[in-house]
């Protein structure tokens, strides 16, 4: 294992800090002061809500899965907050997503372990199996291999085996399980369909 970083100097890496959750957590780690890079691909915008945090945030063009760009994002990295991932309920996107995600995590936990970085994962719920009757679902519980599911949920389990199988190897890391997160930036896709619907009016 190499260590780039002095123990003295931290550096906040997030991938995805385009997307909603991304660009929301890049946000209150700015208004905390702490320095942060953010990878983006080069087509990306940035968004509006972390224009105001240039002093902040420096962002590199690096996709996930372009692992020499990815290595070069890592320099004096300390902690990784991995948030991109491929979003889609589309059958046409399913194997695409699933190798997007995955390989893309895998190539995040790699870097992790050979510089030292901790770790935090953002998975779904989506990820998480069903409990029983009468159960409250928690993280112990694992998502049906064999089961029909959608490309998006495989993708997630699969990917939270990365970070499993880098956790065995030493990383350091935790994984999350959110639910459908929203809030006033979501804008009108994914999540923040909701709040356009309703704005439109329901019909019952």
């Amino acid at each position: 294992m190499h260590i780039r970083t002095s123990a003295y100097y931290q550096m906040i890496l997030i991938t995805g800090a385009t997307g909603f959750l991304g660009a929301e957590l890049a946000k209150q780690l700015a208004d905390q002061g702490k320095p942060l890079r953010c990878t983006k691909r080069a087509n990306s915008i940035i968004p509006a809500i972390l224009i105001p945090y240039s002093d902040f945030i420096s962002w590199v063009d690096a996709d996930i899965l372009n692992f020499p760009a990815l290595d070069d994002a890592f320099d004096g990295i300390t902690q990784v907050y991995h948030c991109a991932a491929w979003v889609s309920l589309m059958q046409k996107d399913k194997e695409p997503m699933i190798r997007t995600n995955v390989e893309g995590t895998a190539n995040v936990v790699n870097l992790c372990l050979q510089y030292g970085v901790r770790l935090v994962h953002v998975s779904s719920v989506a990820a998480i199996g069903e409990a029983k009757p009468g159960a409250m679902i928690t993280e112990n519980h694992y998502l049906d291999e064999s089961a029909d599911n959608d490309g998006y949920a495989t993708s997630k389990l699969e990917s939270e085996m990365e970070v499993w199988r880098g956790i065995a190897e030493g990383l350091d890391a935790v994984v999350v399980n959110p639910s459908i997160i929203i809030g006033p930036d979501a804008g009108t896709k994914g999540s923040g369909q909701l709040f356009e619907t309703v704005r439109k009016g329901l019909k019952f």
